[in-house]
Formats: C-alpha cells, sequence, structure tokens
C-alpha cells in the first residue's frame, strides 16, 4: 500500500479471501522495547476487523534479518500490551 492515510501497510488475503490488515514496526532493540503507532493506525485498528501487527525486532541493519512476532489486534492488543499516548499536537486557534 502507498497510501500512508490507510493506517496499514500491507492489505493481504486469508485462504478464503478475507482482506487482512497488516502493520508492519521494526526496531533493532529487543522485543521488549517499544515501538510506535500513528493517531491514523489506532483509528485503523479499531475500525477494522483483522488487522495485525507484524511486529519485527532485533532487526540487523547489515543482514536485513530480524525476528517476526504477529500481533492480532482483534484479541490480543488489549489483552497483551499497553498503548499510552505519549504526544499531543499543539496548533494555534
Amino acid at each position: 500500500v502507498t497510501d500512508d492515510s490507510l493506517g496499514y501497510d500491507i492489505l493481504s488475503f486469508s485462504h478464503d479471501g478475507t482482506p487482512r490488515y497488516i502493520e508492519v514496526k521494526t526496531t533493532t532493540d529487543h522485543y521488549s522495547s517499544p515501538f510506535y503507532l500513528t493517531e491514523t493506525e489506532i483509528a485503523s485498528m479499531n475500525k477494522l476487523n483483522n488487522y495485525f501487527i507484524y511486529r519485527i525486532y532485533n532487526f540487523n541493519l547489515a543482514t536485513g534479518t530480524g525476528t517476526l512476532f504477529t500481533i492480532d489486534c482483534d484479541t490480543e492488543i488489549d489483552k497483551y500490551f499497553e498503548m499510552k499516548p505519549i504526544s499531543f499536537r499543539v496548533s494555534p486557534k
């Protein structure tokens, strides 16, 4: 997907043709290091069924390899992860 306003990186399909919305988050740090979601990504995650985060951690820039962990946002994001708002956009009224 080339449109950042959609809130996901990849539109895939299950074997039965059901859409699967995938957001990829990559860090060079370990599994427990935080990653960030945009307001658009969170809105898409809350609106779309079958939204997944493909979390790649321990990413090695030299080899292009890392470890993949898949998060099913329909059932796992609230159960196993804590989401905290950490910044606000401020603009003149």
